[in-house]
């Protein structure tokens, strides 16, 4: 059978082009949805995990604000930590970026959609990376080289008043070069870095090439095992178990304040303030009285007849008798 096209007439053209349009128009609009419900799935918020002391942000243009474990971050980050602050941040599900005290550093650019920086800029004091899978290409960038660390477990340090740098290679390996240069490093598992630098009237010093560039004046010192300071500092066995430590001491101080509000004072045993406990210590009978700083204080040798009656009154205070 032979099929015949005829041509449209303008009327059957009109509803043709009006049914097209619609068609193309629904295709956009679920296109453009779907389009938007993937960048919104893949789009990760990036975390801070935990902040102490007193740290600057100073991403904002105008003001500078306090960071803090509810902060949040643009398009850019840039963090100043005073002594004894320390932060960490979840850039990415699979990279964690620790600062420690006396640190500055710059994520100079950070795309909205998908939350994908390029560079780590760290001008001075310590970043620990943990880069369990290298989701796009990160470099860190210091005034004395430039690096893309791949998996691994590590800590950059840079003191620029004495012209220093130091790698920590806790976990992985790693070859980097200075700024501009030939001059190479190699590091495995446990194994440490230095790059000593020369000062000149108080700034670092560079020899200038061509096109701007610069080397800084210097050279790498022979690679060392990490000792156990830096270890005790950087490695996240001891962050635990110093985090362990802070959780237990706080819960410690939270219970003490529950039962100061709920009437107990002092505690082992709990009482209120100015009831006492009878102990027998050897021969003696030892009484003790709840102090207003919850300690148990004013200890007094009585007869021994005491504690004999008051047997038991050890895990149970009792008004003094006195």
């Amino acid at each position: 059978m032979v099929t015949v096209l005829r041509p449209l007439t303008s009327l059957q053209f009109q509803i043709h082009h009006e049914e097209m349009k619609s068609i193309f128009a629904l295709i956009f609009l679920f296109g453009g949805s779907i389009f938007q419900a993937q960048a919104s799935q893949n789009k990760f918020n990036i975390k801070v995990l935990s902040s102490n002391g007193t740290i600057s942000d100073l991403s904002h243009s105008e003001n500078i604000v306090a960071w803090n474990r509810k902060s949040k971050v643009a398009d850019r980050l840039t963090l100043s930590l005073k002594e004894g602050a320390e932060t960490k941040i979840q850039l990415n599900p699979k990279v964690v970026l620790t600062a420690y005290e006396n640190t500055e550093f710059e994520i100079p650019l950070i795309t909205w959609e998908t939350r994908i920086f390029k560079e780590i800029k760290l001008t001075k004091g310590s970043v620990r990376l943990e880069i369990v899978e290298v989701p796009f290409e990160i470099e860190v960038i210091t005034p004395f080289f430039k690096v893309n660390p791949p998996i691994g477990n590590w800590v950059f340090n840079i003191d620029p008043e004495r012209a220093l740098a130091d790698i920590l290679a806790l976990k992985g390996s790693l070859e980097v070069a200075s700024l501009n240069s030939d001059d190479k490093v190699k590091l495995k598992t446990g194994e440490k870095a230095t790059f000593r630098g020369l000062l000149e009237e108080g700034e670092i010093s560079y020899d200038l090439l061509l096109e701007g560039r610069k080397i800084p004046k210097g050279k790498w010192t022979a690679v060392e095992s990490i000792d156990a300071n830096d270890n005790q500092k950087y490695s996240i066995e001891s962050e635990k178990k110093r985090l362990e430590r802070e959780q237990k001491q706080k819960s410690k101080a939270n219970d003490v304040e529950l039962r100061k509000q709920a009437g107990d004072l002092c505690l082992k045993p709990k009482a209120m303030l100015g009831e006492c406990i009878w102990r027998k210590e050897k021969t003696d009978c030892v009484r003790t009285r709840c102090a207003a700083d919850g300690k148990w204080k004013d200890p007094q040798r009585v007869s021994p007849v005491f504690c004999d009656k008051k047997a038991g009154w050890t895990n149970n205070p009792k008004k003094c008798d006195y």
